[in-house]
């Protein structure tokens, strides 16, 4: 299985820092937050990675670019410790970028998946943020999950936000939670809809946001081949809705796990304390 990583978006809440840096590298500890993400993946076996990056994505590039320069450098300079970190980045996984397709072509929080399908080919893959990170894996459970249902059926990871003041953030689930274990894993979601960031007032009687983890099958390139929802903005939470209707989505709970969102100043300030103390 293949992993889309998304690093492509102008990270407008943290400007202007974010003028020339992504956001999803920006420093935690001694490495950037999409690193994090790319350890996750490779956590759970999935080793096949590709990045969509935006117009100042060298940054991303070069950070998973193995440099014969730098090399030489190091082991010239006796930097044993420093040489061997970057081996680990060199050989951590297949890592490729692409270029997101330029804003003629649309818009949204699905153009990662447009501009990465030649890639993807028609098989099924894990989505994630590359500026949303976690002290665990988000994955395991739901690909665990994945497997379980044959590989037939979509899986989200939803974390429980029941503050109002987090509905402008996130893409929220409309379903049923299971309570028995009897026919369905307790604590699983089947997902009747998606909502994209409620209003404040909007009723949300799930509860639950996604956050960052999707597993797609193959079927949501037929969705993107069809109709377009009709918003100017292409979002992933529509062609979710549209994916519903055609095939059974799931969601698992991942509540438990603290996850941190670098794309604002409040959110990396609360990664830094988390990550560093």
């Amino acid at each position: 299985m293949r992993a889309l990583i998304t690093a492509a978006g102008f990270g407008t809440r943290m400007l202007p820092l974010t003028k020339s840096i992504p956001k999803e590298m920006l420093p935690v500890g001694d490495k950037p937050a999409i690193h994090y993400v790319v350890e996750e993946l490779i956590e759970n076996g999935i080793n096949d990675i590709i990045i969509v990056v935006g117009e100042n994505g060298d940054v991303t590039r070069n950070y998973f670019k193995y440099s014969l320069e730098l090399e030489k450098h190091l082991k010239s300079a006796g930097m044993v410790y420093q040489s061997h970190r970057m081996d680990e980045i060199n050989s951590m996984a297949n890592i490729r970028c692409v270029e997101q397709l330029p804003m003629s072509a649309g818009h949204g929080n699905v153009m990662p998946i447009l501009s990465a399908r030649h890639l993807l080919k028609d098989e099924p893959f894990v989505l994630m943020w590359g500026d949303i990170i976690a002290t665990s894996s988000r994955l395991d459970r739901a690909l665990a999950r994945f497997y379980k249902n044959d590989s037939k059926y979509s899986i989200l990871c939803a974390t429980r936000k029941v503050e109002q003041s987090d509905f402008h953030k996130y893409g929220y689930i409309q379903g049923h939670k299971y309570t028995s274990a009897k026919h369905k894993k307790k604590g699983d979601f089947r997902v009747d809809s998606m909502l994209e960031k409620p209003e404040i007032g909007t009723e949300v009687h799930s509860g639950y946001a996604v956050l960052n983890g999707y597993i797609f099958t193959p079927k949501i390139f037929e969705i993107l081949d069809g109709d377009a929802p009709d918003h100017e903005e292409k979002r992933i939470t529509d062609y979710l809705n549209l994916l519903i209707k055609e095939e059974p989505v799931y969601a698992v709970d991942v509540s438990d796990i603290a996850q941190f969102d670098v794309g604002t100043l409040e959110g990396y300030r609360e990664t830094l304390i988390k990550f560093l103390t």
